[in-house]
Protein backbone atom coordinates (compact mmCIF):
# COMPACT_ATOMS: atom_id res chain seq x y z
CA UNK A 1 0.00 0.00 0.00
CA UNK A 2 2.87 2.36 0.86
CA UNK A 3 4.48 1.75 -2.54
CA UNK A 4 1.18 2.44 -4.29
CA UNK A 5 0.75 5.68 -2.34
CA UNK A 6 4.28 6.82 -3.21
CA UNK A 7 3.67 6.00 -6.87
CA UNK A 8 0.47 8.04 -6.89
CA UNK A 9 2.28 11.00 -5.29
CA UNK A 10 5.08 10.76 -7.85
CA UNK A 11 2.56 10.56 -10.71
CA UNK A 12 0.75 13.64 -9.38
CA UNK A 13 4.04 15.54 -9.17
CA UNK A 14 4.93 14.56 -12.75
CA UNK A 15 1.52 15.62 -14.06
CA UNK A 16 1.85 18.96 -12.26
CA UNK A 17 5.35 19.51 -13.62
CA UNK A 18 4.09 19.18 -17.18
CA UNK A 19 0.95 21.25 -16.59
CA UNK A 20 2.93 24.42 -17.26
CA UNK A 21 6.31 25.75 -18.25
CA UNK A 22 8.02 28.87 -16.90
CA UNK A 23 10.21 30.93 -19.22
CA UNK A 24 12.22 33.96 -18.11
CA UNK A 25 13.03 36.45 -20.88
CA UNK A 26 15.87 38.89 -20.23
CA UNK A 27 17.26 41.71 -22.34
CA UNK A 28 20.56 43.57 -21.96
CA UNK A 29 19.93 47.17 -23.06
CA UNK A 30 23.54 48.38 -22.92
CA UNK A 31 23.67 48.96 -26.68
CA UNK A 32 20.23 50.60 -26.72
CA UNK A 33 21.37 53.10 -24.06
CA UNK A 34 24.08 54.32 -26.43
CA UNK A 35 21.37 56.15 -28.42
CA UNK A 36 18.25 56.14 -26.19
CA UNK A 37 17.06 56.79 -22.65
CA UNK A 38 14.73 54.13 -21.21
CA UNK A 39 11.15 55.39 -20.88
CA UNK A 40 9.65 56.16 -17.49
CA UNK A 41 7.57 52.98 -17.49
CA UNK A 42 10.64 50.88 -18.28
CA UNK A 43 11.27 48.06 -20.73
CA UNK A 44 8.28 45.98 -21.81
CA UNK A 45 7.46 42.99 -24.00
CA UNK A 46 4.89 42.87 -26.78
CA UNK A 47 3.96 39.77 -28.72
CA UNK A 48 1.62 36.81 -29.08
CA UNK A 49 1.79 36.01 -25.37
CA UNK A 50 -2.00 36.21 -25.07
CA UNK A 51 -2.55 33.72 -27.90
CA UNK A 52 -0.17 31.33 -26.12
CA UNK A 53 -2.07 31.84 -22.83
CA UNK A 54 0.93 33.35 -21.07
CA UNK A 55 0.64 34.91 -17.62
CA UNK A 56 3.10 37.38 -16.08
CA UNK A 57 3.10 39.81 -13.16
CA UNK A 58 0.01 38.00 -11.88
CA UNK A 59 -2.11 38.77 -14.97
CA UNK A 60 -3.13 37.07 -18.20
CA UNK A 61 -1.13 38.59 -21.03
CA UNK A 62 -2.62 40.48 -23.98
CA UNK A 63 -1.29 40.19 -27.54
CA UNK A 64 0.95 43.05 -28.64
CA UNK A 65 0.14 45.26 -25.65
CA UNK A 66 3.47 46.26 -24.05
CA UNK A 67 1.94 48.92 -21.79
CA UNK A 68 -0.40 46.39 -20.20
CA UNK A 69 0.57 45.51 -16.62
CA UNK A 70 1.35 41.95 -17.67
CA UNK A 71 4.06 43.16 -20.09
CA UNK A 72 6.11 45.01 -17.48
CA UNK A 73 9.76 43.96 -17.17
CA UNK A 74 11.80 44.22 -13.97
CA UNK A 75 15.04 46.20 -13.86
CA UNK A 76 17.67 43.83 -12.38
CA UNK A 77 20.41 46.46 -12.55
CA UNK A 78 23.46 46.42 -14.78
CA UNK A 79 21.28 47.36 -17.80
CA UNK A 80 19.48 44.01 -17.53
CA UNK A 81 15.67 43.74 -17.62
CA UNK A 82 13.65 40.59 -17.03
CA UNK A 83 10.14 39.13 -17.17
CA UNK A 84 8.99 35.63 -16.19
CA UNK A 85 6.10 34.16 -18.18
CA UNK A 86 4.14 31.01 -17.34
CA UNK A 87 2.66 29.02 -20.25
CA UNK A 88 0.27 26.03 -20.10
CA UNK A 89 1.51 22.71 -21.45
CA UNK A 90 -0.87 23.15 -24.41
CA UNK A 91 1.37 25.97 -25.69
CA UNK A 92 4.60 23.93 -25.68
CA UNK A 93 6.10 23.88 -29.19
CA UNK A 94 3.96 26.78 -30.45
CA UNK A 95 5.73 29.65 -32.19
CA UNK A 96 5.83 32.79 -30.08
CA UNK A 97 6.47 36.14 -31.77
CA UNK A 98 7.55 39.09 -29.66
CA UNK A 99 9.72 42.17 -29.31
CA UNK A 100 11.40 43.96 -26.44
CA UNK A 101 10.00 47.49 -26.30
CA UNK A 102 11.29 50.68 -24.69
CA UNK A 103 8.16 51.97 -22.93
CA UNK A 104 5.66 51.62 -25.80
CA UNK A 105 5.48 51.34 -29.56
CA UNK A 106 7.18 54.45 -30.78
CA UNK A 107 9.84 56.05 -32.99
CA UNK A 108 12.35 54.04 -34.98
CA UNK A 109 14.89 52.48 -32.67
CA UNK A 110 12.63 52.11 -29.64
CA UNK A 111 11.24 48.80 -30.91
CA UNK A 112 13.51 45.95 -31.87
CA UNK A 113 14.33 45.48 -35.57
CA UNK A 114 12.55 48.59 -36.81
CA UNK A 115 15.65 50.77 -37.04
CA UNK A 116 18.90 50.81 -38.98
CA UNK A 117 20.39 47.92 -36.98
CA UNK A 118 17.97 45.13 -37.86
CA UNK A 119 20.37 42.43 -36.74
CA UNK A 120 17.77 40.09 -35.25
CA UNK A 121 16.50 39.56 -38.80
CA UNK A 122 19.89 38.99 -40.41
CA UNK A 123 21.01 36.76 -37.54
CA UNK A 124 18.04 34.48 -38.13
CA UNK A 125 15.99 34.59 -34.91
CA UNK A 126 13.30 36.87 -36.33
CA UNK A 127 10.81 36.84 -39.20
CA UNK A 128 10.56 39.27 -42.10
CA UNK A 129 8.45 41.57 -39.93
CA UNK A 130 11.29 41.95 -37.46
CA UNK A 131 9.59 40.03 -34.66
CA UNK A 132 11.57 37.61 -32.54
CA UNK A 133 10.47 34.03 -33.28
CA UNK A 134 10.81 31.55 -30.43
CA UNK A 135 9.13 28.18 -29.78
CA UNK A 136 7.66 27.72 -26.29
CA UNK A 137 10.00 25.14 -24.68
CA UNK A 138 8.95 21.98 -22.84
CA UNK A 139 11.12 22.75 -19.79
CA UNK A 140 11.63 25.81 -17.61
CA UNK A 141 14.24 28.07 -19.18
CA UNK A 142 15.95 31.40 -18.66
CA UNK A 143 17.11 33.19 -21.80
CA UNK A 144 19.03 36.42 -22.16
CA UNK A 145 19.50 38.48 -25.31
CA UNK A 146 21.26 41.66 -26.24
CA UNK A 147 18.73 44.23 -27.46
CA UNK A 148 18.25 43.84 -31.24
CA UNK A 149 20.49 40.74 -31.37
CA UNK A 150 20.04 36.95 -31.23
CA UNK A 151 22.87 36.48 -28.74
CA UNK A 152 23.91 38.02 -25.47
CA UNK A 153 25.91 41.23 -25.79
CA UNK A 154 29.15 39.26 -25.41
CA UNK A 155 28.15 37.05 -28.36
CA UNK A 156 27.40 33.95 -26.26
CA UNK A 157 24.29 31.76 -26.37
CA UNK A 158 21.11 33.28 -24.94
CA UNK A 159 20.30 30.07 -23.04
CA UNK A 160 21.19 30.84 -19.44
CA UNK A 161 19.66 27.81 -17.71
CA UNK A 162 17.38 24.87 -18.32
CA UNK A 163 15.40 22.85 -15.81
CA UNK A 164 17.50 21.41 -12.98
CA UNK A 165 20.64 23.05 -14.36
CA UNK A 166 19.36 26.44 -13.24
CA UNK A 167 21.36 28.46 -10.73
CA UNK A 168 19.22 28.02 -7.65
CA UNK A 169 18.10 31.43 -6.43
CA UNK A 170 15.69 29.61 -4.10
CA UNK A 171 17.64 27.11 -2.02
CA UNK A 172 15.60 26.54 1.16
CA UNK A 173 11.89 25.82 1.15
CA UNK A 174 9.63 24.62 3.97
CA UNK A 175 5.88 24.61 4.48
CA UNK A 176 4.18 24.03 7.83
CA UNK A 177 1.82 22.97 9.15
CA UNK A 178 1.01 20.63 6.29
CA UNK A 179 -1.80 19.60 6.10
CA UNK A 180 -2.88 23.17 6.78
CA UNK A 181 -4.57 23.84 10.11
CA UNK A 182 -7.51 26.26 10.22
CA UNK A 183 -6.86 27.05 6.53
CA UNK A 184 -3.48 28.59 7.39
CA UNK A 185 0.12 27.55 6.82
CA UNK A 186 3.49 29.31 6.61
CA UNK A 187 6.00 29.14 3.79
CA UNK A 188 9.66 29.79 4.59
CA UNK A 189 12.05 30.27 1.67
CA UNK A 190 15.54 31.65 1.15
CA UNK A 191 16.58 33.78 -1.83
CA UNK A 192 20.31 33.48 -2.55
CA UNK A 193 20.52 36.47 -4.89
CA UNK A 194 18.25 39.40 -5.66
CA UNK A 195 15.52 38.17 -7.97
CA UNK A 196 11.95 38.68 -9.09
CA UNK A 197 9.99 36.27 -6.88
CA UNK A 198 6.52 34.88 -7.49
CA UNK A 199 4.79 32.70 -4.89
CA UNK A 200 1.57 31.18 -6.19
CA UNK A 201 -0.92 28.46 -5.26
CA UNK A 202 -2.00 26.00 -7.96
CA UNK A 203 -4.70 23.35 -8.09
CA UNK A 204 -4.07 19.82 -9.36
CA UNK A 205 -4.79 20.96 -12.93
CA UNK A 206 -1.90 23.41 -12.77
CA UNK A 207 -4.22 26.44 -12.65
CA UNK A 208 -3.28 29.47 -10.54
CA UNK A 209 -5.63 29.79 -7.57
CA UNK A 210 -3.93 32.53 -5.56
CA UNK A 211 -0.86 34.75 -5.93
CA UNK A 212 0.83 35.61 -2.61
CA UNK A 213 4.02 37.32 -3.76
CA UNK A 214 5.06 38.92 -7.04
CA UNK A 215 7.88 41.35 -6.45
CA UNK A 216 11.63 41.87 -6.52
CA UNK A 217 13.23 40.36 -3.39
CA UNK A 218 16.77 41.01 -2.16
CA UNK A 219 18.77 38.05 -0.84
CA UNK A 220 17.40 36.80 2.47
CA UNK A 221 14.97 34.44 4.21
CA UNK A 222 11.24 35.15 4.09
CA UNK A 223 8.21 33.92 6.05
CA UNK A 224 5.09 34.02 3.90
CA UNK A 225 1.64 33.30 5.41
CA UNK A 226 -0.36 30.97 3.17
CA UNK A 227 -4.07 31.68 3.55
CA UNK A 228 -6.28 28.94 2.10
CA UNK A 229 -9.58 30.38 3.33
CA UNK A 230 -12.51 29.84 1.00
CA UNK A 231 -10.92 27.00 -0.95
CA UNK A 232 -12.36 23.53 -1.36
CA UNK A 233 -10.79 20.68 0.61
CA UNK A 234 -8.16 18.83 -1.35
CA UNK A 235 -4.59 18.96 -2.64
CA UNK A 236 -2.85 22.07 -3.92
CA UNK A 237 0.70 23.08 -4.83
CA UNK A 238 2.75 26.04 -3.64
CA UNK A 239 5.36 27.15 -6.16
CA UNK A 240 8.14 29.68 -5.68
CA UNK A 241 9.41 31.03 -9.01
CA UNK A 242 12.54 33.15 -9.39
CA UNK A 243 14.50 34.47 -12.34
CA UNK A 244 16.50 31.25 -12.58
CA UNK A 245 14.59 28.37 -11.01
CA UNK A 246 11.45 27.26 -9.22
CA UNK A 247 10.51 24.91 -6.39
CA UNK A 248 7.09 23.35 -5.82
CA UNK A 249 5.58 21.54 -2.85
CA UNK A 250 2.24 19.86 -2.25
CA UNK A 251 -0.06 21.20 0.47
CA UNK A 252 -3.24 19.57 1.71
CA UNK A 253 -6.28 21.42 2.97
Amino acid sequence: MKKILLSLIALTAINFAYAQVIVTYQVDVTKLLATHTIAGNGMRVGGTFGTEQGTANGFSMIDWAPTDTSGRMTNLGGNLWSITVTFPSASVGDTLQFKFVDGNWGPIGTNEADGPDDTIVTEGCANSGGNRVFAVPSTDETLQWCYDHCTRCDGSSPLASTGINAINNVAVFSLSPNPAVNELSTLVYTVNAASQVNVSLYNELGQVVKVYVNTLRPAGTYNQPIDLAGLSRGTYFIRVNTESNSIASKITL
